[in-house]
């Protein structure tokens, strides 16, 4: 089950999130956590979000990182350096929520808001303004 509360999280990224940079270095300690991250989840994020730009890159210093860019510009940094993995889980988690409720500016089809229940009215026949004729 906690698997699952993972998985319906991180496949709503593409929903939130308009980018994700991870910006690591390859060998220093200080970056293990965000490789480890990154080897164990690279694949089912993209596989859960196939359209969403997820960006590794390669830094010399020891400031590991991730950045996420949402709708209009706006972006959100973490620092990684010496951060475990599921640090790293829990700070993208954090983004992501901060982008379920950002301002969506649905640029794209992939990224297009689900209705939620709140948002779905009965359908009433009589109402002229739930259909047309």
């Amino acid at each position: 089950s906690s698997l699952l509360r993972t998985m319906s999280w991180l496949a709503r990224l593409s929903s939130n999130m308009q980018e994700v940079r991870f910006v690591l270095h390859a060998e220093n300690p200080a970056s293990e956590g965000a490789r480890k991250f990154l080897n164990n989840n690279y694949m089912k994020i993209k596989r859960l979000n196939p359209k969403l730009p997820f960006m590794v890159r390669h830094t010399y210093d020891d400031e590991a990182r991730f950045i996420v860019r949402y709708d209009y510009a706006g972006e959100a940094v973490r620092e990684l350096k010496g951060k475990t993995e599921e640090e790293v889980l829990e700070a993208l988690k954090e983004l992501n929520e901060l982008g379920e409720v950002a301002i969506k500016a649905n640029l794209y089809p992939w990224q297009e808001s689900t209705p939620k229940d709140v948002d779905i009215r009965a359908y009433d026949p009589r109402d002229p303004h739930q259909h047309s004729l």
